[in-house]
């Protein structure tokens, strides 16, 4: 057995009777294959994978995208990365898609996005596209407890300081 496409033509006679059937088919196995592990790779990856329209709306999303924000495959691909994105980022953001659509791969944006239970999270993004398809294919990763723990050891170091510089002795 093996995955196979055809094409089957009507064969007919100079009176236009039909006489019989044409059919070309092509050994489609590999091809499937290859179109398997692409998918898979795209339902099992943990960062979060997609495919937007250089408008930023959502062509395809992996489960981890969906995880993330809370959002189903289909209320995604209803949106645009722009209906989800904070207020404040949306400028900066906009910019890097302006990038985009001239062909310029954006390697490190962040920014925050809006999860169905209207907190947000903070997502890094790099994005490769393809302009002539009108295509972007974004990797994101939810950097949210990354920046939490960052500002609690922020805060650490500057209250040690503080306390440092107050458990100084000042001399004549």
């Amino acid at each position: 057995r093996f995955w196979a496409s055809g094409v089957v033509t009507p064969v007919r006679d100079a009176n236009g009777l039909l006489i019989g059937f044409s059919k070309v088919m092509r050994d489609m196995t590999e091809r499937n294959k290859i179109t398997q592990e692409r998918d898979r790779f795209f339902a099992l990856s943990i960062d979060m994978l997609c495919i937007v329209h250089l408008d930023g709306r959502f062509q395809r999303v992996n489960p981890a995208f969906q995880q993330v924000l809370g959002f189903s495959e289909e209320e995604l691909l209803t949106m645009s990365i722009f209906d989800i994105i904070h207020p404040d980022d949306r400028e900066k953001t906009a910019a890097r898609y302006e990038r985009l659509s001239s062909g310029e791969p954006v390697t490190l944006m962040e920014n925050r996005l809006r999860t169905k239970d209207n907190t947000y999270k903070w997502v890094a993004w790099s994005y490769f596209p393809v302009p002539e398809d009108g295509l972007a294919f974004g990797v994101g990763r939810d950097m949210t407890e990354l920046r939490e723990i960052h500002e609690v050891l922020r805060q650490r170091a500057q209250e040690l300081e503080i306390t440092s510089i107050g458990d100084q002795v000042v001399g004549p």
